[in-house]
């Protein structure tokens, strides 16, 4: 699993002073059952590539300010794809608004959000096209291609303030609304197998949970795993989702309380990592 850690500044004595790893997010990888987590690069929001060889991110560059103290902080650069075998990292676009990549599954494009909108950008020739959305959609957010590569499930903002799930077809045909409750369902994941999507749900004064939703919107139900739960991932077998924990209140939101994994109808449930972890990725 691929996922965002949040790194705090660490500083250690030298012979020439201190050398200091910079605040920031990083990319980690762990196996399955949390194990052996290790960092990969700087960014967020990993996404595998369809053979597993590599991960498309949103890249940061790190950069430092003077304000009464030095401090680092985090420059988006746009989005970046490393080798998982080699560390060779390639750029794939600058705009530092570029976000929330996901792999197409014939690894030939990688579709992504940028101000509201969705793009598609050509692996080879890294030219970036506006996927076509009804007039009515205010903003599009989290997409996420179905296992057959036909159809893009994202997050939808047509009333505002109000997110939904939504699909569209790439060329902007076959456009549905999955959901149209007043909470907010956000970060759609397809099942391996097409059969559903499951997403974050989060009722008007509810606890955030994890919900699915069959792609042509029926059959909507929720998991209960017990905890606030949002970011899900599948399992490439379809049997288990990773997700991330979180604490919300009214007054300042939710908080992340580290990667879980459970079984796909909501038993099992399992710590993966702890600490302000997101973004998780199953390798395929």
């Amino acid at each position: 699993i691929a996922f965002t850690r949040s790194v705090t500044e660490v500083c250690t004595p030298t012979p020439t002073g201190l050398s200091c790893d910079p605040s920031g997010p990083a990319i980690y990888v762990a196996r399955a059952d949390g194990a052996d987590t290790t960092s990969f690069a700087r960014g967020g929001e990993p996404a595998w590539s369809p053979d597993g060889s590599k991960i498309v991110f949103k890249a940061c560059d790190i950069a430092y300010d003077y304000y009464y103290y030095y401090y680092s902080y985090c420059g988006w650069t746009g989005l970046r794809i490393a080798s998982t075998e080699t560390s060779e990292v390639t750029p794939l676009t600058s705009n530092a608004n570029d976000s929330d990549p996901a792999w197409s599954p014939d690894g030939a494009s990688i579709v992504y959000s940028r101000l509201g909108g969705l793009y598609l950008v050509g692996i080879i020739n890294s030219a970036s096209t506006p996927v076509p959305l009804p007039t009515t959609v205010r903003g599009a957010y989290h997409p996420a291609w179905s296992p057959d590569g036909t159809t893009l499930a994202f997050t939808c903002e047509l009333d505002a303030g109000n997110w939904d799930i939504c699909v569209v077809r790439p060329g902007g045909s076959g456009f549905l609304r999955l959901t149209d409750d007043l909470g907010r369902e956000a970060q759609p994941a397809w099942q391996p197998d097409g059969s559903s999507i499951a997403f974050s749900s989060t009722p008007l004064g509810g606890a955030t949970e994890i919900a699915l939703v069959a792609p042509n919107g029926t059959g909507l139900h929720k998991l209960s795993p017990g905890i606030g739960a949002m970011q899900p991932t599948w399992s490439a077998d379809g049997l288990s989702i990773a997700f991330v924990g979180v604490t919300c209140n009214i007054y300042s939101g939710c908080r992340t309380r580290g990667l879980f994994r459970m079984n796909a109808d909501g038993t099992a449930l399992t710590q993966l990592t702890s600490g302000e972890d997101s973004d998780p990725a199953w390798r395929p």
